[in-house]
């Protein structure tokens, strides 16, 4: 795992209880959710790299995306998983780094509707800086 994809997983495993709040992430040993209740997919996407700097240690761009998909069961009503959305938008929006490498912008939100659950997608890009190491 990358340093950009470990900062990113560190910060979202700080803000959300993985048990208490039906967290499935990628890479991890697959559960079933209790599909009455909210649940949340965490997830990073690496994009685009390259290279910014030439010499011994050149400077890499690496683009991204951190993803948090929330599905709400429709007995809840589609409103249901507001506050998993703002915990995460709080946790993301205009975040950086503690070395100042890896910086966050805004929440982009798509909404879809599956047969027994409605499910809001929340991205946000990402862009770093880091010596290639």
């Amino acid at each position: 795992m990358n340093p950009d994809e470990q900062a990113l997983e560190a910060r979202f495993r700080e803000a959300f209880d993985l048990k208490s709040n039906q967290v499935l992430t990628l890479n991890k040993p697959s559960t079933n959710p209790d599909k009455n209740k909210p649940w949340v997919r965490f997830s990073v996407s690496l994009g685009n790299r390259g290279r910014l700097t030439n010499g011994e240690n050149p400077t890499q761009l690496q683009l991204g995306g951190v993803y948090l998909q929330v599905f709400v069961p429709k007995s809840l009503g589609s409103n249901g998983g507001d506050a998993l959305i703002e915990k995460f938008d709080k946790l993301f929006t205009d975040w950086r780094s503690a070395d100042g490498a890896l910086q966050i912008g805004n929440m982009d939100r798509n909404y879809s509707e599956n047969p027994d659950s409605y499910q809001h997608t929340i991205r946000f890009a990402f862009s770093s800086q880091r010596p290639r190491g």
